[in-house]
């Protein structure tokens, strides 16, 4: 039994890391524009908000597997998208991308999968959101070591360089630092503060000095060496919020919600809060012109946005048209820069239905598991997740597939969902 549990650990890390290894080797938008998609964005999520306060719609929290189905229906969509954009994409590139995130969420799903029919037959405590979160805690330390020791990122293109706001602030010039096994700059700072909110919480509650390193100081140190800013700031808001009010998390995320898209609406207001901008004029570095692209193309009311286009849907739909010549100079491929917006990229992936999935299981999954707090701080912890990513995902793709760690995530916090509260309650 014990062999079968270290193969199983194996197999998680396997699954993890691998992805890392083998990518290592291997027009202004006006502000008028921004409110508008801010509203838009808003809707759908406003009304998940209302649906999974009510009393009425049972049917979306954990107490009858409602919220697990729907995290079950988000992963088999992502599925039938990556595999639509490897069998039926016209670009080389997008096919051979799409293969490999195929393999990577399959070895994810199989993993999480065996380690919940060994943890059900075994009667033993083998969390798979606790493997993660240790995995998330090495491999934030990993790169920063590997870092520390001169090792670049093999993806490295040095005119994305940027200056590190965050370090200007500390007297030090030097620019963002894209670590070796990252997924890019912006990704390594979403991933850090995943890891850094979840480490908060457990260190909250079990006081494990030995936790500190990698599950605090290491995702810190890389949100300032990334610039992420924003990681940081929903990083500790979102462990304090479910610190201090768990009850109230799912409103506590429509707040921080409204709050952000104030702060898109007004940022352009504060030039002190430039990110390093490339035509030293837009605060979100250019990120404005590529949302326009996806709302402008979403505006045509096409049949296919019911279901998306598949994988990489900004380049299948033509959206990536809008913002192409604006990051020729800085990428190779300019057409697979992704929309930086999670509910947009959903809503050309996945479609309107998928989007709507994905909101309802933010919301779903966000008041279930904070009715399971009194089973264990990790629920607190995967709580605290889903919400950084929810937010982090108003400027990244953080709810779609197109990094594996992403998808580590959500893959080991929806077997959580599927336990009932009256069974929590015997634990």
């Amino acid at each position: 039994m014990a062999a079968l549990s270290i193969t199983l650990r194996l197999l998680l890390g396997f699954a993890a890391f691998l992805p890392a290894i083998v990518w290592w080797q291997g027009g202004d938008l006006t502000r008028a524009h921004v409110l508008l998609f801010a509203l838009a964005a808003s809707v759908p999520l406003a009304i998940g908000v209302h649906l999974l306060l009510t009393k009425r719609p049972h049917r979306l929290v954990a107490a009858n597997n409602g919220v697990y189905w729907l995290g079950i229906a988000l992963f088999l969509l992502e599925f039938i998208a990556l595999f639509r954009g490897w069998r039926f994409s016209e670009s080389k590139d997008v096919r051979l991308a799409c293969f490999g995130m195929l393999i990577y969420v399959t070895m994810i799903v199989t993993a999480i999968a065996a380690l919940e029919l060994y943890r059900g037959r075994a009667n033993v405590d083998v969390d798979p959101f606790k493997l993660t979160l240790k995995l998330l805690g090495l491999y934030t330390g990993l790169n920063l070591a590997l870092w520390a020791l001169g090792m670049r990122n093999a993806n490295y293109v040095a005119t994305t360089e940027q200056p590190a706001q965050m370090l200007a602030y500390l007297g030090i010039a030097m620019n963002r630092v894209q670590l070796p096994l990252a997924w890019g700059v912006n990704n390594a700072g979403v991933i850090a503060s995943a890891t850094l909110t979840a480490g908060l919480i457990k260190f909250y509650h079990q006081r494990l000095w030995r936790d500190v390193p990698l599950l605090i100081a290491a995702p810190i140190i890389t949100c300032v060496l990334a610039d992420s800013r924003a990681g940081l700031v929903w990083a500790f808001a979102c462990a304090v919020g479910v610190i201090a009010a768990p009850k109230l998390s799912g409103r506590a995320l429509l707040v921080l919600w409204s709050t952000s898209i104030l702060f898109v609406v007004g940022a352009d207001y504060l030039p002190a809060l430039t990110l390093g901008a490339r035509d030293g004029a837009t605060t979100f570095t250019n990120r404005e012109i590529i949302w326009a692209g996806g709302i402008f193309e979403l505006a045509k009311g096409k049949l296919e946005h019911i279901f998306g286009f598949g994988h990489y849907g900004q380049f299948e739909s033509g959206a990536y048209a809008f913002y192409e010549a604006i990051f020729a100079t800085i990428s190779d491929r300019p057409e697979l820069i992704s929309l930086h917006n999670t509910y947009l990229q959903a809503a050309l992936d996945i479609g309107y239905v998928g989007l709507g999935i994905t909101v309802l299981f933010v919301f779903g999954s966000v008041k279930s598991l904070s009715s399971m707090r009194a089973a264990g701080w990790n629920y607190s912890a995967a709580q605290a997740v889903i919400m950084v990513l929810a937010l982090n995902g108003i400027t990244e793709v953080t709810l779609e597939f197109y990094q594996p760690w992403n998808a580590l995530m959500l893959a080991s916090i929806i077997p959580m969902l599927r336990i009932r509260e009256n069974e929590i309650l015997r634990r």
